[in-house]
């Protein structure tokens, strides 16, 4: 972390007479001070916006630059989410700037987020301040990118991340008439969109390491969403790229850092999901949902016949519990506080298994809290693919494919706690206070459900993920400090130092804390999950060991 720095230069807008192309895509954003967060519901912004956070890797107390920060909802929204965290925001609109300075001292964040009017290729920062520097849907708008990554890597420390989010065009060729749409886009925004991997490799040249990619098709709904917004047919995608500053960045300069054109840039896109949240699902369209309607039975309520309701999630599960095969005919979803972030679609040979499942789930979701089969939680494993649906609201999801029953759990939290706890206590000498331990392992799971959601799609999410559906695991780190009065603190996920050949592995560390006494050492505890499968698994014994405060 650092602190703000002192006395800095006063934004310094860019003579319009000196560059053409920025007084255009300063005069559009004045007349259209347009922001993404803006055109849709606020819960779906903020799940947009921490979404890329997560994917920038933004910590409580880093020190962010926004280039590009549009109205400031972004912004806004980091700084709400992630303690101690400040922001600079840049925008050549002073319109954007006006209403971004009002939303700042609405939500009461004066002095944690500023947003200037500016222009990135001249940043008005000392060298080596910022922890990351973050595009959202900016980059595009210059036509001297190494003149903006050179800005951009002499103001972020040594080790700070760079971060981009954008339109991409298709790797050339473009067919002609792809090419006259991309330039009608150009024009019509002032914009300078080109391939994601010629973008990557200007990166590379201004001294960047650890360069990767990635394609955002399917990986967010609502980046689908804003792509859908613009025109399906344009030959352009929304993709990322992630890079670091060296470390020793004062020895390296960039001519010595610049990749070979044959090296490859890494992409951290995996096609493995194994993701947490509730059941949905969805018709697509009228008239699949009018079907539904005819084909299910009336119920009686209080002695009256009236047609069934397909929105009714206990009548729909009743429905295909006598009628499985039409599971088929529905989208169903993967959701994250309401919102859909996968659709589910069963393939090979145990898909039908997979449905009734699915409809088992479904039912336990809608049973009473106080009922045995209860379902607070589901997980679903499957291979993410290259296709999306779009569902009756017009939001666009991803697809994954389960393709068997394994690692798909429905469970209430107090039944998962309640049987952990029973695990412990029989295999731990020691008597365990249960409401201490109960208090601890709920406060783990709920962590992970709500602080560190996530779309179980990178090695560590997923990790993580599984973790939390194998609480006895993680019950049995608990034991040792709740006896000892300490309670959890902080979930950390790291890449593990030792692993089996061709695993993927990772160490869940969870860190308890002394409430009574902040002199006392931390005890850590360790346990490792391999991530290579479908199915994670864990490796070894719970290791333990005592830190200092």
């Amino acid at each position: 972390m650092h602190s703000s720095p002192k006395n800095l230069l006063p934004s310094q807008p860019a003579d319009p007479n000196s560059d053409p192309a920025l007084d255009k895509v300063r005069d559009f954003y004045n007349q259209f001070p347009i922001n993404f967060s803006k055109t849709i519901p606020d819960s779906w912004g903020r799940f947009h916006n921490l979404n890329l956070a997560a994917r920038a890797g933004i910590k409580p107390g880093d020190y962010i630059l926004d280039a590009g920060c549009g109205v400031g909802i972004p912004a806004i929204h980091f700084a709400q989410h992630f303690p101690g965290t400040r922001i600079e925001g840049m925008t050549v609109s002073d319109v954007e700037a006006r209403e971004a300075q009002m939303r700042i001292q609405q939500a009461g964040l004066v002095g944690r987020v500023q947003v200037r009017v500016g222009d990135f290729h001249h940043l008005p920062f000392p060298d080596g301040v910022f922890d990351v520097a973050f595009f959202n849907d900016s980059v595009k708008y210059s036509r001297n990118l190494p003149q903006v990554f050179a800005e951009v890597y002499r103001v972020l420390r040594p080790g700070g991340r760079l971060y981009i989010t954008d339109l991409f065009s298709k790797e050339p060729p473009l067919s002609e008439p792809e090419q006259q749409n991309l330039n009608r886009l150009n024009q019509g925004h002032g914009s300078f969109i080109i391939p994601l991997k010629q973008t990557a490799m200007v990166v590379q040249q201004a001294g960047f390491q650890d360069v990767e990619i990635g394609d955002l098709t399917g990986q967010i709904p609502t980046e689908d969403l804003r792509k859908a917004s613009i025109d399906r047919n344009l030959p352009v995608y929304y993709g990322e790229i992630r890079a670091r500053k060296p470390v020793a960045a004062s020895q390296v300069s960039p001519s010595a850092n610049q990749q070979t054109p044959n090296q490859p840039i890494r992409s951290r896109t995996s096609r493995l999901v194994y993701a947490l949240g509730t059941l949905g699902y969805d018709f697509g369209t009228e008239a699949r949902r009018d079907s539904f309607k005819q084909l299910m039975p009336a119920v009686e309520i209080d002695g009256t016949l009236v047609p069934a309701n397909p929105y009714d999630a206990r009548q729909m599960a009743d429905y295909l519990e006598e009628n499985l095969a039409e599971a088929k005919s529905l989208i169903w979803t993967l959701n994250q506080e309401l919102t859909p972030v996968y659709a589910i679609e069963p393939k090979g040979a145990f898909a039908a298994d997979v449905y009734e499942t699915l409809q088992i789930m479904l039912a336990g979701q809608v049973e009473g809290e106080d009922s045995e089969n209860y379902i607070e939680r589901v997980s679903i494993p499957g291979v993410l693919t290259d296709r999306t649906v779009e569902l009756f609201s017009g939001q666009i999801i991803p697809v994954i494919e389960p393709d068997n029953t394994r690692g798909m759990y429905g469970w209430k939290v107090n039944n998962l706690v309640r049987a952990a706890i029973g695990t412990v206590q029989a295999t731990q000498e020691e008597t365990v206070d249960e409401e201490v331990m109960r208090r601890s392992l709920r406060s783990f799971l709920n962590r992970i459900y709500y602080d560190l959601r996530n779309l179980g799609q990178t090695s560590k999410d997923r990790a993580l993920n599984f973790a939390a559906t194998n609480a006895f695991q993680a019950a049995s780190t608990f034991a040792e400090a709740v006896a000892a009065g300490m309670e959890l603190d902080v979930i950390e996920v790291h890449k593990s130092r030792f692993c089996r050949y061709d695993s993927d592995c990772w160490d869940v560390r969870l860190k308890f804390f002394d409430p009574e006494s902040n002199r006392r050492a931390r005890k850590l505890f360790r346990f490792t999950i391999d991530v290579r499968d479908k199915i994670p698994v864990t490796l070894g014994e719970v290791h333990s060991w005592s830190a200092s405060s």
